[in-house]
C-alpha cells in the first residue's frame, strides 16, 4: 500500500476576496502564509474587532487556530464563520475536519454533507468523507467516496481507489484510534522508552495515529496538549518492522497542571505495534 502524505485534517486557501483592500487583513495573511500563526491571529482579531461577522477573517482565523492544535477554539470561529455565510462550501469542509480531531465523527459527517449538498463535484468533500469512513472502520463506505473523488480527476484519490482494488488478504493491516477510554496506572507509560503508547500504524501512514493520540490528549486543565516531534529512537526487534526492525518515535509535549503551570516532558509511541491506546497518567481526553 502506498502511504498518502494526507490526513484528515486538510487545510485550505487563507485568501479571501472580500478583504482584498483591507491592509490588517492583507498583513494577517502574509504571517499565517509564513507559518506565523499567532502574529497572524492578532491581526484578525483586530480586523473581526471591526467587522465581528466578517467570513474571511473568521474562518481563516480558524483555519490559524487548528494550525496551532487549539481545536476548540477553532470551532466557535468556524460556527460564526458558517453563521455569517452560510452557504460556504469550505467553511463546512473545515468544521468537518476540526470536529473529527474533536472526536465528534457524526457531526463531521454531517457538514461534509452539506459541503456537497451545496456543491455536488465537490471533489475535496468526497475525499474527506472517505477518509471518515475508512477512519471508522466503514471499508466499503469509504471506497465509494474514494472512487466519486476520483471521477472528478482529485489526485490524492487515485492511489486510495488502487488500495480498495486490492485483495483484502494483501492489505496492510492499520489500526484506527477513534476515542481513549482507559487512564493508566502505570506512571512509567509513555514516558519511558520501555514502556512506550502502542498507536500502530494509521490508514494513512504511522504519523496519523501519532498525531490522532496526541490530538485526543488533554492536560489537567481539559486543554490541548502542544507536542512536536523530536527524534527516532531507540530502535528494537519487531515482526511489523523492516527486516525485522522497529524504532519508537520520541515527541516532547507542553501542557499546564492543574494550577496552571506550564510543564514540558517526553513521550515514547511505538508506531509498528498496536494496543489500544491508553491516555497518559495524570491526562484526559477529549470528551
Amino acid at each position: 500500500m502506498k502511504k498518502l502524505g494526507i490526513i484528515l485534517l486538510l487545510f485550505i486557501s487563507f485568501l479571501g476576496n472580500s478583504q482584498s483592500q483591507n491592509p490588517t487583513f492583507l498583513a494577517a495573511i502574509k504571517k499565517l502564509q509564513s507559518n506565523d500563526y499567532e502574529t497572524g491571529i492578532k491581526l484578525l482579531d483586530e480586523v473581526i474587532k471591526q467587522s465581528p461577522k466578517d467570513y474571511p477573517a473568521l474562518f481563516n482565523r480558524a483555519v490559524a487556530k487548528s494550525m496551532l492544535k487549539n481545536f476548540d477554539a477553532a470551532i466557535l470561529d468556524i460556527d460564526k464563520a458558517i453563521a455569517a455565510k452560510p452557504d460556504a462550501k469550505k467553511g463546512y469542509l473545515h468544521r468537518a475536519i476540526i470536529r473529527k480531531k474533536l472526536a465528534k465523527y457524526d457531526l463531521a459527517l454531517i457538514d461534509l454533507d452539506k459541503a456537497i449538498m451545496l456543491d455536488p463535484n465537490y471533489a475535496d468533500a468526497f475525499m474527506n468523507k472517505g477518509l471518515l469512513f475508512e477512519y471508522l472502520g466503514k471499508f466499503n463506505d469509504a471506497c465509494a467516496e474514494f472512487k466519486k473523488a476520483k471521477g472528478l480527476s482529485l489526485a490524492t484519490a487515485y492511489p486510495k481507489v488502487d488500495f480498495c482494488e486490492t485483495p483484502e488478504n494483501e492489505r496492510t493491516k492499520v489500526f484506527s484510534i477513534i476515542k481513549l477510554v482507559e487512564i493508566s496506572t502505570d506512571k512509567s507509560y509513555g514516558f519511558s522508552p520501555k514502556n512506550p503508547v502502542k498507536v500502530g500504524t494509521g490508514s494513512n501512514g504511522a504519523i496519523e495515529n501519532e498525531q490522532t493520540y496526541f490530538d485526543l490528549l488533554r492536560d489537567e486543565m481539559g486543554q490541548h496538549v502542544k507536542y512536536i516531534f523530536k527524534e527516532k529512537g531507540p530502535n528494537f526487534l519487531s515482526k511489523s518492522g523492516l527486516d525485522g526492525k522497529g524504532f519508537l518515535t520520541k515527541y516532547e509535549i507542553k501542557y499546564n497542571s492543574k494550577e496552571g503551570i506550564s510543564k514540558t516532558t517526553q513521550i515514547f509511541l511505538n508506531h509498528f505495534e498496536f494496543e489500544n491506546p491508553k491516555i497518559l497518567m495524570g491526562f484526559g481526553t477529549a470528551k
